[in-house]
């Protein structure tokens, strides 16, 4: 049978796993922004011709990922 102190442990492992998660999704949040708003600049210097998304958007991530290190 647990006690009341196994069970705090428990409710505090679970409340620090959800906000270790949340920060993560922030800061996945925060890197896709920026690499959209990246590839639409790309794309704005290009004249929006189409068909380029997908590298605009590779070559975003890169630049940022790159930025990182």
């Amino acid at each position: 049978m647990t006690n009341k102190s196994d069970k705090k442990q428990s409710a505090r492992k679970v409340e620090s796993d959800h906000l270790k998660r949340d920060d993560h999704l922030r800061q996945e949040h925060i890197r896709q922004e920026h690499i959209a708003t990246a590839a639409y600049y790309k794309a704005h210097a290009r004249g929006f011709v189409h068909g380029h998304d997908l590298q605009d958007w590779l070559q975003a991530e890169a630049e940022y990922e790159a930025k990182k290190k």
